[in-house]
């Protein structure tokens, strides 16, 4: 082989969408960057020539376009079937999410974070959970942080690597009575959201 030739088309045989391109002896190239071909199949051709300037092609599968990212859903702080909007200050921090969905490459992994804030993360730093849509943090160490509402961030990530994020409504944590109970403000909120 003496040289390398790529393309990219809407199928395995055609060059309609990046013409070709010489590449050298590398192995790899850029050759360009496609239109918006959104939800469209994008096959990649390969030409080895050599030096009698003979050559022969290979396709790639085919990888699907998605340039879009996933539907945001919702993020409830808590674990049951309700968000709730207190607890105790020494509890885990759990969560659970539903909704995000991606039509055209799917959800290949979700993320989660919490933070004393919207959309962040001081608290615990962006965090891989798979395809789980629950989870749970250990209890807030930090005085200053558990004396503040937290709210917990999800981001879900599609199958072209693209993100999209929700946040919680925030949970307020307090500290527990001296008989060790649950504040009454804590369980009538609580009873709000059912």
């Amino acid at each position: 082989i003496v040289n390398y030739q790529a393309c990219a088309g809407t199928s395995p045989d055609k060059c309609d969408v990046i013409p070709w391109i010489t590449t050298g002896l590398t192995n790899t190239a850029t050759i360009g960057t496609a239109p918006d071909m959104h939800n469209a199949h994008l096959f990649f051709l390969v030409r080895g020539i050599n030096a009698a300037g003979l050559s022969t092609v290979a396709a790639s599968d085919g990888v699907l376009v998605d340039s879009t990212a996933p539907t945001v859903g919702s993020v409830k702080d808590g674990h049951g079937l309700y968000d709730i909007d207190c607890q105790e200050n020494n509890a885990p921090i759990t969560a659970s999410w539903q909704g995000f969905t991606d039509p055209e490459s799917t959800i290949t992994e979700y993320q989660w974070a919490v933070g004393t804030a919207p959309f962040s993360f001081d608290i615990l730093p962006w965090t891989s959970v798979g395809l789980q849509e629950t989870a749970t943090a250990a209890p807030i160490v930090n005085e200053e942080q558990a004396k503040q509402p937290v709210y917990v961030t999800v981001r879900a990530i599609n199958g072209a690597g693209t993100p999209t994020e929700a946040t919680s409504d925030g949970l307020q944590l307090l500290a527990p009575d001296r008989n060790g109970d649950i504040p009454k403000l804590c369980v009538s909120l609580d009873r709000n959201n059912q």
